[in-house]
């Protein structure tokens, strides 16, 4: 069996089977930087992940939530992405690092997973989730409580009352909230330069 230096144990090790290995370019590194041990503790791991964001891996956007999370068990995505704080879990320990790598507060754990979970909703109109469409103004975590501050795209959107209601709806359903609050604010109004640069990619601008 071929043998890797493993991202995650940092040990020259047997890698992951072939009969055994993620499909797609993904698949390919991990098997070049995954040991097989790390590999089936992920596949362990990866049951909560789905648990507890209550994914349902066939669907894109939830296989894509799914995939973040096995890059950044396996050390595969050292850096977060949009300058986030990630957390790497595994072993029964949880650590949550800041975009400059230094251990980050528990608060900005818990504000990671709400803007996980924000990037799962998506507008009506708009096929762009709505932390990349540049809705999401402010995230404030404080202890187990989370306080949103949002806008939408014109004060005559249809999801008006919907949209709101839904995100305090996924919010309170993280593992770790007790108290979700949504508040819609239209100051300073949304335009489009608030869409963030993968938004802007998705949407062709």
């Amino acid at each position: 069996m071929t043998k890797v230096t493993c991202l995650r144990c940092g040990q020259e090790a047997p890698g992951i089977p072939e009969d055994q290995r993620y499909p797609g370019e993904i698949g390919k590194m991990i098997a070049g930087h995954t040991c097989q041990a790390c590999w089936e503790g992920w596949k362990k791991f990866s049951v909560n992940v789905i648990n507890d964001y209550k994914l349902r891996p066939f669907l894109p956007q939830d296989r894509a939530v799914v995939e973040r999370h096995m890059k950044q068990y396996l050390n595969l995505e050292i850096q977060p992405l949009g300058g986030q704080p990630m957390t790497l879990t595994g072993q029964g320990v949880a650590v949550t690092f800041d975009s400059s790598g230094k251990e980050a507060k528990p608060a900005e754990g818990l504000k990671l997973k709400v803007i996980d979970m924000l990037e799962r909703i998506f507008d009506p109109e708009i096929p762009v989730n709505i932390f990349d469409l540049g809705l999401i103004y402010d995230v404030g975590v404080d202890g187990d409580k989370v306080a949103i501050k949002m806008t939408l795209t014109s004060q005559h959107c249809p999801a008006a009352q919907s949209l709101p209601a839904t995100v305090k709806e996924a919010v309170s359903r993280i593992a770790g909230v007790k108290e979700a609050k949504v508040e819609i604010v239209w100051d300073p109004p949304w335009s489009k330069d608030l869409i963030t640069e993968e938004g802007k990619k998705i949407l062709g601008m």
